[in-house]
C-alpha cells in the first residue's frame, strides 16, 4: 500500500464496528491515472479554477479489504489559500465521499 501522506490518512476511520479498514494515500494524479470516468474526471478542471494541479494534491481512502461492511471513503486536502473558510493557514478536508452499506446475511 502506499501511504504519501500520513496526516491525511489519520483523518479518516480505521476501524468501523470492530473491522479493521485498510487506509491508504497516494498524488491526486495517481488515483486519476487508475480509474476512468465517474468523479475522477471532475478533479483537474475544479483544481484548475483555483491554480492547482493534481500533481499537488494528496487522496486519502479507507476501504473494508474484508467486504464485511462495503465500506469505503476517500478525502483530499488542499491548503487553506484556496477560497474556503477554515482556520487560517492550516489545511483541511476539502471533499470526502464514502459509501456504506451492511451486507445482508
Amino acid at each position: 500500500m502506499v501511504h504519501v501522506n500520513a496526516s491525511l490518512e489519520g483523518k479518516l476511520p480505521g476501524m468501523i464496528g470492530g473491522v479493521t479498514l485498510c487506509t491508504l494515500s497516494m498524488p491526486l494524479s495517481t488515483f486519476i491515472a487508475s480509474t476512468k470516468g465517474g468523479d475522477s474526471v471532475l478533479y483537474t478542471p475544479w483544481l484548475a479554477k483555483f491554480g492547482k494541479t493534481p500533481d499537488q494534491i494528496d487522496l486519502a481512502a479507507t476501504v473494508d479489504l474484508t467486504q464485511t461492511l462495503n465500506f469505503h471513503e476517500q478525502a483530499i486536502e488542499v491548503p487553506a489559500s484556496m477560497p474556503r473558510p477554515s482556520p487560517e493557514g492550516s489545511p483541511q478536508l476539502l471533499a470526502a465521499r464514502s459509501g456504506r452499506s451492511r451486507r445482508s446475511r
